[in-house]
């Protein structure tokens, strides 16, 4: 029985018939073993990426058993974040292919020009989520770098090329088969004696070449260091060989992540810090816990890009319209408005204080001008991320935030 037969015979698509199912569009890209095509699926009438193995290593079994495992992994696993394998065959060289799901949009090294810190975060935060769903099926991606991530054009975050990918416990892919009668074994590694290319996103143990020692933990290193350049723009390691560059992730620490960049808050730095450990006992043993944390960071407000305004500068301007409001770290602001051609003070606000929240509200234009009489620290919040979080609160309190900000408007008015 062939390494790839998974089908009856009678089941089995011939090698023509595949052929005139898949119209080649155009090459997508290569790997080692591979090539990636954009196709149309004349059957089903949509655009799908076809993946096939080079005709040339199609009689190397161990080529193929690596192939094969990729697609069966792949197709085992089923989460949002992760590309869906819709078909497997061999095509008219003799060589095994299979079809998967197109994924539209731009790699995440593209997207992360011009996000704020909170965007990022939360596109980190739908990739830990990718990969604990991953982990509690029992597989690890062991190459995840910026060109394997895709931010589609309504916000799918996806995970792509599984092809380095291990099963690590069985007991997940066991429990998913449990009642088909004859079920195949999970896929095997035992041939698998080294890796590719070091990468600048390896573990520790990969970049010294332990096989035995991957685990989910390698993963969480690796998205460490995916934080560590979406949030300084740069990587922590490199070098001007693989070995250097193994030396590098092995035995050197990474600066600070608010060391590179003065705006990264600490906490953010030590989940960095934390994930990257060299030691894997002393990283984060789930995504899920990392995840907690970044849960209790962002709710710290610490996401807020920050502002600094020096005595007699202008926030901004009454009848300006706003799509941000403001909360004070430090110093003191004049609140005012222009009432028959003279300046009238109506607040002086200090540290923990906000302004700007009713433009938000009401969507009408400023009520008042803002003046640092101080140097001044200030956190933005955006539109969207009051919206989001007004979101999750139920319709009745929205209603009430909504109507209170209105009345308190034109109580301004009244006032005044």
């Amino acid at each position: 029985m062939s390494l790839f037969q998974f089908r009856s015979s009678r089941q089995q698509p011939t090698p023509s018939e595949t052929k005139e199912r898949y119209r080649i569009i155009g090459l997508l890209g290569k790997g080692k073993h591979t090539d990636i095509f954009n196709c149309f699926d004349e059957e089903l009438n949509r655009i799908v990426a076809l993946k096939q193995l080079r005709s040339d290593f199609a009689t190397d079994r161990s080529i193929v058993k690596m192939f094969t495992n990729e697609a069966r992994t792949l197709g085992f696993l089923e989460h949002p974040g992760i590309v869906t394998l819709y078909d497997m065959f061999i095509d008219e060289t003799g060589a095994p292919a299979y079809t998967m799901e197109l994924v539209k949009g731009n790699s995440l090294r593209w997207e992360c020009r011009n996000r704020t810190m909170a965007q990022l975060l939360n596109i980190f935060i739908k990739l830990c989520e990718t990969l604990a769903a991953a982990h509690a099926s029992g597989v690890v991606h062991l190459d995840l770098n910026p060109e394997n991530i895709m931010i589609g054009p309504y916000g799918e975050v996806v995970i792509i090329d599984w092809g380095s990918s291990r099963i690590f416990d069985d007991k997940p892919y066991k429990n998913y088969v449990q009642f088909i009668r004859e079920a195949p074994d999970p896929p095997s590694y035992d041939n698998y004696s080294s890796f590719g290319a070091i990468s600048k996103y390896n573990s520790p143990e990969q970049a010294a070449g332990d096989i035995q020692s991957l685990s989910p933990s390698s993963d969480i290193f690796s998205m460490g260091v995916i934080l560590y350049e979406m949030m300084s723009g740069v990587v922590p390691f490199s070098g001007n060989n693989p070995q250097s560059l193994a030396n590098q992730i092995q035995n050197c620490n990474a600066l600070p992540l608010n060391e590179i960049c003065s705006d990264i808050p600490k906490h953010l730095s030590q989940i960095c810090d934390k994930m990257m450990a060299k030691d894997p006992y002393d990283r984060y043993h789930s995504f899920n816990q990392v995840l907690n944390d970044l849960d209790h960071f962002q709710n710290s407000g610490q996401t807020f890009s920050k502002l600094t305004l020096h005595t007699g500068d202008v926030l901004f301007r009454e009848g300006e319209q706003g799509d941000f409001a403001f909360i004070i770290n430090s110093g003191t602001i004049e609140v005012s408005r222009i009432v028959n051609g003279m300046k009238v003070v109506l607040a002086c606000l200090k540290r923990g204080e906000i302004c700007g929240e009713l433009a938000l509200f009401t969507n009408e234009p400023r009520s008042a001008t803002i003046t640092a009489l101080e140097e001044t620290t200030i956190s933005l919040l955006a539109r969207e991320s009051v919206e989001g979080e007004l979101q999750k609160l139920s319709p009745w309190i929205q209603n009430m935030i909504y109507g209170l900000s209105k009345r308190f408007t034109k109580l301004n008015d009244y006032l005044v």
